[in-house]
C-alpha cells in the first residue's frame, strides 16, 4: 500500500515498524511483547509503552483473535438501507445498540447506511433484516451475504521497507485437517483484548483454571485448524493515516467472477473481496474495500481493477462517517 510522509509524520520509525510486525501476526508464546522487542530492536516496557500509546491515540483498535465465525457456527451478512437524511441519526443508533452489528458506516449512495449482521446459524438473517427494516421504517434494503471469500485482511504497510508475501487466501476452502470441537468457555475467555502486561496470556488461563502453557497450545490448535483465522493488532487506518476508503460494488459475469475476485483480492490496497448474493435491483456480485492516503490512491486501484478485468460496471461507496465499528463476541 502506498505511503505517504504526510498522513504518518506522527509515527517513528519504531512505531511504524511494531505497527507492521503486529498485524502480521502477535506470538502466541509465553512473553510474546519479549519476542516483538526482539524483532524490532528495543526492550520488552518499550514495547508495552508504545503499544499504550498508540492504543490511546486510537490507532491501535483490538490485539487478539480473529475468528472464523463459519467454523464457530455463526454466519453473516452485508445489509444496505435508503434512508432519508433527517433519519440518518435515528435509525444508526437503533441499529448500533444490536450486539450482532459490529460494523456500521455511512456511505455515499442513495442506499447510504450499510451494516454487517452476525448471528449465530438458527438466525433467518434476510428475516431479522426484514425486521430490522420495518421497525426502522425503511421500505427499501439489501441483504448481501456472502457466497464466496476471496481475501480477509488489513495489512497498512506504514511505510516500513519489508513486505510479506501476498496473503490472498479463498477462506471458504480453508482446511486445518485437525478436527477440534469449540469450546465455548475458551473462546469466552480469550476474545477480549489482549492485555498490556509481560505474561498476557495468564488472565485468560488463570479464568479457565489451566496453565498457560495449556492455553497457549489451544490457541495454537485453533489456529491451524481455521477457527482462529489469525491473531494480530487490528488497527484503525484513519488513524494510522489511511485516512480514505471506499466500498466498491462490481458487475461481473459469472465466468469472470473467480478471476477478477482473485485479481481484485491481491492488491494490497484491498482489505476485503467477496463475491455477495446478487438483487434484481442491485446488480452487482464482487465487493472491495479499497484503502488509501488520499481518494486518489483508492481511485488508482479502482482503475486498475478496472482496466485490467472484464468488469461490466461499478459503484463506488465512498465512506462518509463510521457509525460503529466493534468485534463480535460469540457464545454470550
Amino acid at each position: 500500500m502506498t505511503f505517504s510522509q504526510k498522513n504518518h509524520r506522527c509515527f517513528d520509525l519504531t512505531d511504524k515498524k511494531l505497527l507492521y510486525v503486529m498485524q502480521s501476526g502477535f506470538p502466541v508464546v509465553p512473553e510474546p511483547f519479549s519476542d516483538i522487542a526482539k524483532s524490532i530492536g528495543c526492550s520488552e516496557s518499550e514495547v508495552i509503552h508504545r503499544i499504550f500509546r498508540l492504543k490511546k491515540r486510537g490507532v491501535i483498535r483490538y490485539i487478539g483473535t480473529i475468528f472464523n465465525s463459519s467454523m464457530m457456527g455463526y454466519h453473516s451478512t452485508l445489509a444496505a438501507f435508503r434512508v432519508e437524511n433527517n433519519q440518518i441519526e435515528q435509525i444508526a443508533n437503533r441499529l448500533n445498540v444490536l450486539p450482532g452489528i459490529t460494523h456500521n458506516y455511512l456511505r455515499e449512495n442513495s442506499y447510504n447506511i450499510w451494516f454487517t449482521l452476525t448471528a449465530p446459524k438458527s438466525v433467518d438473517l434476510k428475516e431479522k433484516i426484514t425486521e430490522l427494516a420495518s421497525d426502522s421504517g425503511v421500505s427499501d434494503w439489501l441483504s448481501l451475504p456472502a457466497v464466496r471469500t476471496f481475501h480477509i485482511g488489513l495489512n497498512l504497510h506504514m511505510g516500513y521497507s519489508l513486505k510479506t508475501e501476498n496473503s490472498t487466501i479463498n477462506y471458504d476452502k480453508i482446511s486445518g485437517g485437525t478436527v477440534v470441537s469449540i469450546n465455548k468457555n475458551f473462546v469466552r475467555a480469550i476474545q477480549g483484548d489482549v492485555p498490556l502486561t509481560e505474561h498476557p496470556f495468564n488472565p485468560a488461563a488463570v479464568a479457565l483454571g489451566w496453565s498457560q502453557e495449556a492455553l497457549i497450545t489451544e490457541i495454537n490448535k485453533y489456529i491451524k485448524a481455521g477457527i482462529i483465522r489469525r491473531f494480530a493488532a487490528v488497527l484503525n487506518p484513519v488513524k494510522a493515516g489511511y485516512v480514505k476508503n471506499v466500498l466498491v460494488a462490481w458487475s461481473v459475469s459469472s465466468e469472470h467472477i473467480e478471476k477478477a475476485g482473485f485479481f481484485a483480492a491481491s492488491l494490497s490496497e484491498v482489505s476485503h473481496c467477496y463475491q455477495r448474493l446478487d438483487c434484481t435491483n442491485w446488480p452487482f456480485h464482487i465487493y472491495t474495500m479499497i484503502h488509501g492516503c488520499s481518494i486518489g490512491q483508492c481511485r488508482n486501484a479502482i482503475r486498475k481493477i478496472a482496466e485490467n478485468q472484464p468488469i461490466m460496471d461499478y459503484c463506488e461507496l465512498p465512506t462518509l462517517r463510521e457509525l460503529k465499528k466493534s468485534r463480535t463476541q460469540y457464545f454470550l
